[in-house]
């Protein structure tokens, strides 16, 4: 999954329950059951440029959820959560050669096709969604 989904997820998960330890064990959780869907990934792309497409992308979410988080209460619980989604890969793309980072790899489905990368962004829209209406 993009960095933005695991973000934009684990907000929600944050936002459904309004504890910031909670929101960020379940967007863990989250993370690695969004990495069973298969989705799209650039092929072939170095180590350093898929980190710079996480960190851009994360960086673009984090924005997203300061700007939705109208409400104080979950303000700290999206950013956990926010945070639980994506910490999965920041532990992890470093480790991509070793036996945690190949585990979490093969767990993953990632494909060039465009049907994968609508369903991305139909779970992306969706959250943004959530955070905007959901009270």
């Amino acid at each position: 999954m993009l960095a933005t989904t695991h973000v934009l997820v684990g907000a929600v998960a944050g936002r459904a329950v309004a504890n910031p330890i909670a929101s960020f064990s379940l967007a863990v959780i989250l993370h690695f059951i969004l990495d069973k869907i298969p989705h799209f990934w650039p092929d072939n792309k170095s180590i350093k440029i898929q980190g710079a497409i996480l960190a851009i992308e994360w960086s673009i979410a984090i924005l997203f959820i300061l700007f939705l988080s109208d409400n104080p209460d979950f303000l700290y619980s999206q950013f956990t959560g926010a945070i639980g989604g994506f910490l999965p890969d920041v532990i992890l793309l470093p480790t991509v050669k070793t036996k945690i980072g190949k585990w979490h790899a093969i767990r993953q489905t990632h494909t060039q096709k465009i049907k994968d990368a609508i369903i991305e962004a139909v779970i992306i829209l969706s959250s943004i969604a959530v955070l905007i209406f959901w009270r």
